[in-house]
């Protein structure tokens, strides 16, 4: 069964993809800081989020959780977990995208 594809929806999804990518590149090519790469780059995925939730598209719990992670990353929570609280929250958010991933595959109904 073939889904009906939005152009809107896929425009949005190309453009938050694009930016993201240029993001990366600034990341690599300039001397930004890493702090205001990834809070921009959080603040591209929400904002891709609430721009498909108003428009009533369906956003994946992977785009809220990355642009949350990135966002609070990169204004300055990364520094209090990992070196007050010891925790490397990158390793936990992986291990919980992979566990909801495999959820997705294995649990879910089709």
């Amino acid at each position: 069964m073939r889904e009906h594809v939005n152009l809107g929806e896929a425009k949005a999804e190309t453009i938050t993809a694009a930016l993201i990518v240029v993001l990366l590149a600034a990341f690599f090519l300039t001397n930004l800081s890493d702090a205001l790469i990834m809070t921009l780059a959080g603040l591209v995925l929400l904002g891709s989020g609430v721009y498909q939730t108003t428009r009533g598209w369906h956003v994946s719990l992977i785009t809220w959780l990355m642009g949350i992670v990135l966002t609070l990353g990169g204004l300055g929570v990364r520094l209090f977990v990992v070196a007050v609280a010891q925790i490397n929250y990158v390793a936990v958010v992986l291990v919980l995208l992979g566990v909801y991933l495999a959820w997705q595959i294995f649990v879910r109904k089709r």
